[in-house]
């Protein structure tokens, strides 16, 4: 990391908490004279938990449909997922701008379907006691899968992406579980379990396995590759399992939670660059601003501002190159220390149809690097590169922005995402980027319930100084991954990656979607290949408290290390979900 972004760096930490006692919320409570001043302080909106909405939740295509039409205008969407209390407080907005303006039938009903389920938040911006106890969901999903399925996205592709790190394999793979949450004044806590099953997976075979260690550079300090990964099977998997689970405390606008929790940093649909919800979620320390702040003079023009700062710790890494030993670990077991992780995220949003921001990650700590308050300041604030004891871990930097386009304000949204490895930002190593662009039209001519959104994303970038070296490491050779899969895009290594989606909405709660994903992998990493995928999503609200979600998808993969020939699979997914309160 060099000075320009070291200085860049400080000077946003040094902003965001300058301005966090005099932040001016969006949105205030109505006073009352009459109200005992403890009470008046624990009905403050910005001084209540709220948990936060997952990610694969039904409400966001929702409000990307009201935001690409104007209707929400203080939005981060490059910060998600968002607590429930800034769901209601950017449905408070939206709705006197629906008003004022001649919206359609289709946003009326896309409000009312969204102010219904935010109904109790709502009531806590008009001064209501937050105190709530509920059952969230419950849910049960079956997926079929016929053919042979891809499963190591590290290193070739993957059939189910964005899916939390769920385990599965050919046959019958099951999830099924709950949500709830409890909040009280700024305490939150927020518990997501499910029973998962997935059928036994097969070794990979032995060029493939010796292969594909080669690649991620897993040697001996003599320089001799480890030996071969041994023929283990995948075995089957049956457990319960949590995902986002955690407990948490607000404050003046902030909320502090701790537990298992999912991101999503960018603006793009099929999986930001940085975060996503395509691994499991990490454990983590997560610092929010979960509803944007006002910055004061002469800083004003950028506008409303969110940011978030996390302390996590990875797992499933195997192995970790240290100086003198060479990579150490084992095939059987995972490391006894695992590497922790350090982000921050900024978002600013300087005119109603404009929003840029800036990210930055690290890996560090694992054996033979101590976690301690030398080792995270070399993390957050080092500049130099070495590979020796003060090796300041694996740095990402990412830039990310979002745009309504001017004539086309209701037609056109273009947005970017891009990730630069080990330098100080993709704004100033445009070619040495991956980048992840897209755009989304909300409506089409003529079709006003039809949209479409198209993206791309690569990280086989012309002339790289390694082949397959976006999301891995020299130092931690597991790469940019819980257990074993992607935090951030699917795209993958040396991979180039396209993904179309269309929606028809018959209602805000009944649509048919159609997409298409597409993969190349460069020939020099691992021999390369492609997928193909076809997909048909129905989901319907058979009545308020039930909903179904029905998939088919179609894949076609031709990988020559992992087969001679093109091979296919079939995946049918069906889920249903109960809401207790009636959503």
């Amino acid at each position: 990391m060099n000075r320009p972004f070291l200085t860049l760096a400080l000077m946003a930490t040094s902003a965001t908490w300058t301005v966090w006692a005099g932040a001016q919320v969006l949105s205030h409570p109505p006073k009352s004279a009459n109200r005992d001043p403890v009470e008046e302080k624990i009905r403050r909106p910005q001084s209540m938990g709220s948990p936060y909405v997952p990610p694969d939740s039904w409400i966001y295509p929702l409000f990307d449909r009201l935001m690409a039409l104007g209707y929400v205008q203080s939005e981060a969407t490059g910060i998600r997922p968002w607590t429930r209390l800034e769901c209601a407080r950017l449905l408070k907005e939206a709705v006197d701008l629906i008003e004022s303006d001649d919206a359609t039938l289709q946003v009326h009903a896309i409000y009312r379907e969204l102010a219904s389920e935010f109904t109790h938040e709502t009531s806590l911006l008009e001064g209501a006691a937050n105190r709530e106890a509920r059952l969230d969901s419950v849910y049960i999903r079956n997926s079929g899968i016929s053919g042979t399925p891809l499963r190591d996205g590290f290193h070739f592709g993957r059939t189910l992406v964005n899916d939390f790190g769920r385990p599965f394999g050919a046959g019958l793979n099951v999830a099924g579980g709950v949500a709830a949450h409890a909040q009280a004044g700024p305490f939150i806590i927020y518990v997501r379990g499910e029973y998962q099953h997935a059928p036994m997976a097969p070794a990979d075979p032995f060029a493939v396995r010796g292969a594909t260690a080669r690649a991620d550079s897993i040697v001996r300090p003599d320089g001799l590759p480890v030996p071969v990964s041994p023929a283990l099977a995948s075995p089957e998997v049956n457990r319960f399992h949590c995902l986002d689970s955690y407990a948490g405390v607000a404050f003046a606008g902030w909320q502090v939670t701790v537990g298992k929790q999912s991101l999503w940093w960018g603006p793009s649909a099929s999986g930001p660059m940085m975060f996503s919800d395509n691994a499991e979620p990490m454990p983590m320390v997560r610092l929010s601003r979960t509803t944007p702040m006002r910055m004061p003079q002469p800083f004003a023009f950028m506008g409303p501002v969110r940011s978030e700062i996390i302390f996590g710790r990875l797992g499933g890494h195997h192995f970790v190159n240290v100086e003198g030993q060479g990579v150490t670990g084992s095939w059987y077991r995972t490391l006894p220390r695992q590497p922790s992780m350090q982000a921050v995220k900024l978002s600013f949003k300087p005119t109603a149809n404009l929003e840029f921001g800036f990210s930055r990650t690290v890996i560090f700590g694992g054996p033979g690097f101590p976690l301690n308050f030398g080792s995270i300041s070399r993390a957050l604030f080092s500049y130099g590169n070495t590979f020796g004891a003060s090796d300041p871990g694996d740095r990402r930097a990412g830039f990310d922005f979002s745009y309504r386009v001017p004539g086309l304000r209701n037609w056109l949204t273009i947005y970017n995402d891009s990730l630069a490895e080990d330098q100080p930002s993709p704004i100033a190593y445009p070619v040495n980027s991956a980048m992840n662009p897209g755009l989304y039209l909300p409506q089409l001519p003529k079709l006003p319930k039809l949209d479409f959104r198209a993206e791309a994303a690569y990280t086989d970038l012309p002339g790289f100084k390694r082949v397959g070296f976006y999301y891995w490491n020299l130092r931690y050779v597991d790469g940019y991954t819980n257990q074993g899969n992607f935090l951030g895009n699917w795209v993958g290594r040396e991979g180039r990656a396209v993904h179309l989606s269309s929606t028809y909405w018959f209602s805000p709660r009944n649509t048919l979607q159609v997409q298409y994903r597409g993969l190349t992998v460069n020939r020099e990493f691992l021999q390369g290949g492609s997928q193909r995928d076809f997909t048909i999503r129905v989901n319907a609200l058979l009545r308020r408290v039930v909903g179904l979600s029905a998939a088919m998808q179609y894949e076609r993969w031709n990988f020559p290390l992992l087969a001679t020939s093109s091979k296919s699979n079939l995946a049918s997914t069906v889920e249903l979900t109960f809401w207790p309160e009636g959503k």
